[in-house]
Formats: C-alpha cells, sequence, structure tokens
C-alpha cells in the first residue's frame, strides 16, 4: 500500500535518510576526527537510527576483541607455522 504523498516526505529525517556504509562506521569509531563534517553528519544519525546503533556496537566489540587477541602471546607452534607460511 503506498502511503500518500503528503506523508511519504515525514517518515525520514535528512539524518536518517542515508545508513553509514560498515567502511564509513569503522573511520568514524577508530578516528572520529577523520572528515569532521562526516563525524558530525555520522553522530547525528546514530542518535537516530537503531540499526547503525547496533552495527557500531559490533564494531566496537570487534575491535575489543582484537585489542584482547593482540594482547595475549602467541604460541609457539602458531608463530612457527605462519614463519613457514610467509617462507613459501
Amino acid at each position: 500500500m503506498a502511503l500518500p504523498k503528503e506523508d511519504s516526505k515525514k517518515i525520514l529525517s535528512p539524518e536518517l535518510a542515508f545508513c553509514p556504509g560498515e567502511s564509513e562506521l569503522e573511520l568514524y569509531l577508530l578516528y572520529p576526527e577523520f572528515k569532521l563534517a562526516d563525524s558530525r553528519k555520522i553522530k547525528n544519525h546514530l542518535e537516530n537510527c537503531k540499526i547503525c546503533q547496533d552495527r557500531l556496537e559490533q564494531l566496537k566489540g570487534f575491535y575489543k576483541l582484537l585489542e584482547h587477541e593482540f594482547s595475549c602471546p602467541i604460541p609457539h607452534e602458531v608463530y612457527e607455522m605462519a614463519k613457514k607460511l610467509i617462507n613459501l
């Protein structure tokens, strides 16, 4: 069922008219000062978009896990296997 023309313009505010891509969300998370105008636009969008809020939380979780993994020592067997793969 189509919405009447006058109602269709009220659905999305300018902040919700776009959803940033995965790389844009990553840049926003990792380098918030990068392209400051884009950061403001994404910040405004995130205030109103639950989907993008969830995507950003997933990215935060990924980077938190990655940070934890980098802080763990590498088992000797894994290190030796990596050396062999590099030398192929």
